[in-house]
Formats: C-alpha cells, sequence, structure tokens
C-alpha cells in the first residue's frame, strides 16, 4: 500500500449511510434483534495501518465493539459474522481498495471492499454465493 492510499484510509470514520445492510446480517442467520441494535446505529470505526499490518477497530456506543488485524498480502484466522472461524485474505485492489475476504463460512466467500471516494470510505459487504450486497458510507469523525 502506498503512503497515499494509507493516508487516505487511516484515522477515525462515522457511518452516515446504509442501505440494505438488515437483508445482509439477515442472511448470515442474525437474529431480529441484534440486526436492529447494528443497523438503527451508525458506528465508528478506526483504521490504522503499519507496514503490512491492517487494524480496524469498531464501536457501537452502547452495543459492541472490537477490532480485526489483517495482514496485507496475507491471510489470518478471525471470527466472521456468525462466530464461525474462517480465513481472511487482505489485498489491495486498482491500488485504492482495500478488499477483505472470508473463506471457510456457512455461507461461502464474504467479500468485503473499502474504498475512498469524494473524501467518504465506502464499504461493500457482499455475500458471493448468495449475490447480497449490503453498502455502508462513513465521514471522517
Amino acid at each position: 500500500m502506498n503512503s497515499q492510499t494509507r493516508a487516505n484510509f487511516e484515522g477515525s470514520w462515522k457511518q452516515v449511510e446504509s442501505e440494505r445492510f438488515d437483508e445482509f446480517l439477515s442472511a448470515f442467520g442474525i437474529g431480529w434483534m441484534k440486526r436492529k441494535m447494528m443497523t438503527s446505529s451508525n458506528p465508528t470505526i478506526q483504521i490504522q495501518v503499519s507496514g503490512d499490518n491492517l487494524t480496524i477497530s469498531y464501536t457501537v456506543v452502547g452495543v459492541i465493539s472490537g477490532s480485526h488485524s489483517y495482514k496485507i498480502g496475507g491471510t489470518v484466522k478471525m471470527k466472521n459474522y456468525m462466530q464461525e472461524e474462517v480465513d481472511a485474505d487482505c489485498i489491495i485492489e486498482d491500488e485504492d481498495k482495500i478488499v477483505i475476504i472470508m473463506k471457510g463460512g456457512s455461507l461461502g466467500d464474504v467479500r468485503i471492499t473499502r474504498v475512498i471516494e469524494d473524501g467518504k470510505l465506502h464499504v461493500e459487504h457482499k455475500i458471493m454465493s448468495k449475490n447480497i450486497v449490503a453498502n455502508r458510507v462513513f465521514e471522517r469523525s
């Protein structure tokens, strides 16, 4: 990841828009109450890059917080939305997108793409086997 791309992504971001995220979570079998908590809040995420290490921390005030660490160009073990252990590949695509591909869960591959457009962080969540796509938009906080 070049230094300009890293500078574009690094920092704190607050969600300002969400589209079809409830449908995405429902496809994972997440119950109605938890989905409503997750979709009615506007989480803040923190992105940090150090060498080939990417850390994305998230906070939903009063609901949940945590972080995931990835190896750019590598694979790590992590828990998906259903707490299944999966392999997560992290790649840089087209020099300006951070792509996480989770493999091995009950729904198959899940692709999460992050890109900066017009100064906003756009996040696309896609369940590949079902072609279910959710989009979220974040502004710097």
